[in-house]
């Protein structure tokens, strides 16, 4: 029987996140120093938003003169979240319904990670080679036992 992972499982951790005063080549910064590509907004120990890599490239290319945007005014509000305890299958749809590529995955209102469509993605792809070697040994064990193969 396969185990059917949480979305607290998948996601990145520990947390990476922004403070919401935090400017947008700040969180650029941020973002690149650690390899990742979304930061939720914190304050006052709660997610008040999401704010991508993209959306920070957008704003920096945007801007001329004058202050830099915050992660603040450039996060997405409320973010997009699910449950720790939230199955693959209901982040996935969350993320389909939510148009989003990442969810803050949140416990007891405490945020635990990032689940993006890229851990999604190599979650799936995990469990298919997973899958693929148990029918391999089932069918070896099989050959083993002399038993023939319904196909």
């Amino acid at each position: 029987m396969r185990h059917e992972f949480s979305a607290a499982e998948l996601a990145s951790a520990p947390v990476i996140a922004a403070m919401p005063v935090l400017d947008a080549l700040a969180a650029l910064r941020l973002m690149r120093g650690n390899y990742i590509r979304h930061l939720p907004v914190v304050d006052d120990g709660r997610c008040v938003g999401l704010v991508s890599e993209t959306d920070v490239l957008i704003a920096l290319a945007s801007t001329t003169r004058g202050p830099l945007p915050t992660v603040l005014e450039l996060c997405r509000r409320p973010p997009p979240t699910v449950d720790s305890m939230s199955s693959r299958t209901e982040a996935a749809r969350v993320m389909s319904q939510e148009a989003s590529d990442a969810l803050v995955v949140i416990a007891r209102d405490v945020v635990v990670g990032v689940l993006t469509a890229v851990d999604l993605v190599r979650s799936l792809a995990a469990s298919t080679v997973e899958d693929d070697i148990s029918e391999d040994v089932d069918d070896v064990e099989g050959d083993m036992r002399g038993d023939v193969p319904a196909r």
